[in-house]
Parts: C-alpha cells; structure tokens; sequence
C-alpha cells in the first residue's frame, strides 16, 4: 500500500505468500504485478515458476524455470528446477541438474539439501 509500484515488494510478498502459505493465486497476483513491472528479472520470473509449481501447473512452471535459470544462474533456482522436473517424471535429468550445480557450488547448504532430501527415483548401481 505504502508503494504499489515496487516491483522488488510485490516479488517478496507473491514469493513469501507461495513459500510460506497456500494462498497461491493471491501469490501470483504479486508476481504477476511486479513482472508488468520488470518482465526481464530472472528472480521474478523464477518467483513465477515456483508459484506455477505451488498450483501444480507443472509443464508451464518448467518453461518460467528454465528461463529464469538462461537469465541468471542461481542455486535456488536450479532446487525449484530440479523439483518441476521430478513432478514431471524427469527424476535422471534432475539428478543430473543437481550433480552439475554441486560441480560449479560443492559447499552450497541449498544444493546439498537438495541432493539429500529429493527423491530422484535412481537405484544405486
């Protein structure tokens, strides 16, 4: 309310709103807003991927995803990448998402968890 036209605000909030909470179209509707506002960020457009996977619109949440992370190559959204592909039946090519960032960011907390924590469907060899 204080600054409608503040893209970076309006991101946060549709982000917290996915994140934290299951009001996910009140969430996109920030994002939305602040895309109008700067349709090239890479974190708004990855804001708008994660909030598509939040309703489960899989295969366009991949398109958002995969732009943002051609934009501007970040840990976080290579874990909501990595996710939309596990929801899309893609487990190999999300393990080896996360093989690869773990090859460029070893010690990254968020890559690790990742690595840990997601069912990638592989049996050991």
């Amino acid at each position: 309310q204080i600054d409608p036209q503040n893209s970076n605000a309006l991101n946060s909030l549709g982000y917290l709103l996915a994140e934290r909470s299951d009001r996910y179209a009140e969430a996109e509707n920030f994002i939305d807003r602040a895309l109008q506002l700067d349709p090239e960020n890479p974190a708004f457009i990855d804001s708008k991927g994660w909030v598509l996977f939040k309703l489960e619109e899989y295969d366009e949440a991949l398109l958002w995803l995969q732009e943002a992370l051609s934009r501007y190559y970040d840990d976080e959204i290579v874990v909501h990448l990595a996710h939309t592909l596990i929801k899309l039946g893609r487990h190999e090519d999300a393990y080896n998402l996360i093989q690869e960032a773990l090859g460029n960011s070893p010690n990254s907390p968020m890559l690790r968890e990742a690595e840990e924590t997601l069912d990638f469907g592989l049996t050991p060899s």
